[in-house]
């Protein structure tokens, strides 16, 4: 029993090491986009739900290659948005932040996806309004990668 015991324990520190050497092994291909957009629109709704939209954001899309039929994809975003209304006057202020991971198996060489994310911007007095926004990314077999934002959708 002991000896079975021993053999065992060899073969756990075994496939641990096996294991633990493949998580050290770096990918073999990795490439991040970073891009900073600051934009402008108008958001129509009802009541003060109507306005301009300005959002500063930052986005870091990272897209690893593991070249053995795996490629996993982060996309981060964070930053501003600033939403006068043109029903109040009021300027609400809040921040976006949203990050997107995405593991593609089997191996392909483009993709897309769209991710629905939620932010609230808030008015000096306290009042807030909340707002819905669809990002849509893409990849093509080059490796070129955009990003399409839908215009927010307010939700008072």
């Amino acid at each position: 029993m002991t000896r079975i015991l021993a053999y065992l324990a060899v073969a756990v520190v075994a496939l641990v090491t096996a294991t633990t050497a493949l998580a050290d092994t770096p990918p073999k291909v990795t490439r991040t986009v970073t891009q900073n957009v600051v934009a402008s629109f108008p958001v129509t709704g009802a009541g003060a739900c109507s306005g301009q939209m300005t959002v500063n954001v930052t986005e870091v899309f990272r897209s690893t290659d593991f070249q053995n039929g795996v490629i996993m994809l982060t996309d981060r975003v964070s930053g501003t948005a600033t939403f006068v209304s043109d029903a109040n006057g009021m300027t609400y202020t809040g921040k976006i932040a949203e990050v997107t991971t995405l593991e593609s198996v089997p191996p392909g060489a483009a993709f897309a996806f769209s991710d629905i994310f939620h932010f609230r911007v808030t008015a000096p007095d306290g009042s807030s309004l909340q707002f819905s926004e669809v990002s849509h990314d893409t990849r093509t077999p080059d490796g070129t990668v955009t990003v399409a934002l839908d215009n927010p959708v307010c939700m008072g």
